[in-house]
């Protein structure tokens, strides 16, 4: 007999889901430690996408859940998070209403889609400013906080973080006058991120172009590194260094496609090595190439493999250095640096027009590591990230992508919301006002009754601040408040002292509003306030001495601070979270009995 999907056992995987995601929701998260159950391997992550990787289960709604979220964080890392909780908490509010769950996914659908239309609107909608070096930091600032790694900095490593990021981002993605930008990766694949231990680097740094590490893996030794540092390259009439790449093995070996292979094979004579016939050939056949690059006025050659050892000594002997065994994940980035089409055949004419460009190149001291900075046409920007743990490096190697991800969306849709939470009350706020409006024909419209509409609305409205009283963990230190005036996130001391001692500089979490004294304006408006309620033992109802507080020192105003120190998320990362949202969770309520 098949068990209803909808059963204890569904809603206890649910909850156990949700509160794993909380945990490492919002800049006050931590991380998760996950486990399979087949293997002891245990992964140390705050990444969404991980999360639902390795989150297993064989109920057919968090398989649905955890397969669309994974797909789904691959193009939206930062809001994932969100989605998931969201999700989360309307299936699980919704699927306690005793109402038919055709009418229930058709009202959330509706309900949502009217949210989302209203959040593209004033007074939700603020607009980025690119002039402003100010708010563009504020809302890089934002971006990194929004994370839970970033409480391992304090203010002023986290402003310097933030600016380094922001410099990255605009070195790449102010569009260049210059004819030579031939770039043609996305802005997110020109920004390389390094990991460097924190003895040998104490802090972020940037640098304009791609760098190269000296390994011995990859071609390089230190008197090769040091030569460089001091060469003078051959540079052409606008005193560029043109660069030959080659993606093929530059060795002499058999299956390299030599021209003259075949010939050479068949004058093999019984006095000769047949094998020292074949070098030799190659041997000759490389050194032609070598020949034609130096003519054709080649000042650097990169090869994504190995170069013969003669064909070094001449190119070299020639004052045109080479540097061999790039690898996979530098030979991209240096085609798009250079602007250069790829050699991918030693049959092909060698001509001027395969080769790139490059301004600079330079030689970095790091630690005690050497790299080699490649300045092209094209922008690239390389961060060093110092890190003590591997597993943090990685984390916060993650967060830059991310951060950049949502700045390159910015460019496009140049919009942002309340962040802090204050955007997820406001709709919650929004979605009650207008179930106080609901009338007969909209119900009529839904094929559903005035009460089981208000039970929906109710369940998404407590969804919504769920997922902005997530953001704040220490519940038994503090309390998630929404006022009635602006309906934005306030999160208070739990402590007796802090209510009758109440700062009235205060502001909402996002910054945007603040008390101001009422003493002496009698036409003041005084707010209501109302517990944003958690699933987790967080009061329903508010201190008596807060209440007595907010309600006789202070009432609301727009705040006075700078803008640049507000928090804002991106518009289109949160309409996406709540378009998902909306999509999946009426998918699941609507065809639950059946998911088997």
């Amino acid at each position: 007999m098949l068990k209803h999907v909808a059963g204890p056992d569904t809603q206890k995987e649910l909850k156990e889901f949700r509160d794993v995601l909380a945990t490492c929701y919002g800049p006050h998260g931590r991380v998760a430690l996950l486990q399979p159950v087949a293997s002891g391997h245990v992964t140390i992550t705050s990444q969404s996408g991980k999360v639902f990787q390795l989150l297993d289960s064989l109920n057919p709604v968090l398989r649905i859940l955890t397969g669309s979220l994974s797909t789904y964080s691959q193009r939206h890392k930062d809001a994932a998070k969100l989605a998931s909780l969201l999700t989360t908490n309307i299936i699980l509010n919704c699927f306690a209403l005793d109402c038919p769950r055709r009418q229930i996914s058709d009202i959330i659908d509706h309900i949502l889609t009217e949210c989302i239309e209203r959040v593209r609107t004033p007074p939700y909608v603020i607009t980025c400013d690119w002039s402003s070096v100010s708010h563009l930091m504020s809302v890089t600032r934002t971006l990194l906080s929004s994370h839970s790694l970033s409480s391992c900095f304090n203010n002023e490593e986290l402003n310097h973080f933030s600016s380094v990021l922001l410099q990255a981002f605009l070195h790449v993605a102010v569009p260049s006058n210059s004819k030579d930008d031939h770039g043609s990766l996305s802005i997110q694949n020109k920004i390389h991120v390094y990991l460097i231990n924190e003895i040998q680097c104490p802090c972020t740094k940037l640098y304009h172009g791609l760098l190269i590490e000296e390994m011995l893996s990859i071609g390089f030794d230190r008197e090769m590194t040091l030569s460089l540092a001091h060469h003078d390259f051959r540079r052409d009439k606008n005193g560029h260094i043109s660069v030959a790449v080659f993606k093929i093995s530059l060795a002499g070996d058999e299956d390299d496609g030599f021209k003259n292979k075949t010939s050479f094979e068949a004058s093999i004579s019984s006095q000769v090595s047949a094998s020292r016939m074949i070098a030799d050939a190659k041997k000759e056949e490389l050194l032609e190439l070598g020949a034609t690059l130096f003519n054709s006025g080649v000042g650097l050659v990169l090869c994504q493999k190995c170069v013969h050892h003669s064909l070094r000594e001449y190119l070299e002997g020639k004052g045109v250095p080479i540097i061999e065994r790039l690898g996979l994940p530098y030979i991209d980035p240096v085609i798009d640096l250079t602007g250069a089409v790829v050699i991918n055949s030693l049959s092909a004419t060698i001509s001027p027009q395969l080769f790139g460009h490059l301004k600079s190149v330079t030689v970095q001291v790091i630690g005690d590591k050497q790299f080699i900075l490649l300045e092209g046409p094209s922008p690239h920007a390389t961060i060093i990230l110092p890190f003590l743990l591997e597993i943090v490096g990685e984390e916060l190697k993650s967060v830059v992508k991310s951060t950049i991800n949502i700045l390159e969306d910015l460019l496009y849709n140049p919009q942002l919301v309340s962040g802090g939470g204050c955007v997820l009350t406001q709709l919650a706020s929004f979605i009650t006002k207008q179930a106080e409006c609901v009338d007969d024909e909209l119900c009529g419209r839904l094929m559903s009754s005035i009460n089981t509409y208000l039970a929906v609305s109710n369940a998404l409205s407590t969804s919504l601040k769920q997922c902005a009283a997530a953001l704040y963990h220490n519940k038994r230190d503090s309390v998630t408040l929404t006022d009635s005036l602006f309906n934005h996130c306030w999160s208070f001391p739990h402590s007796h002292s802090s209510y009758t001692h109440f700062d009235a500089s205060r502001t909402c979490s996002c910054g945007r509003v603040s008390f101001a004294s009422i003493e002496g304006e009698q036409s003041a408006v005084v707010p209501l306030w109302s517990t944003v309620n958690s699933w987790k033992g967080l009061p329903t109802l508010i201190p008596e001495t807060l209440e007595q507080s907010l309600l006789t020192d202070s009432t609301l105003c727009y705040s006075k601070i700078s803008p640049s120190l507000f928090l804002s998320d991106s518009l289109s990362g949160t309409a996406s979270a709540i378009t998902f949202a909306k999509d999946l969770s009426t998918l699941i309520i609507r065809t639950h009995s059946t998911l088997f």
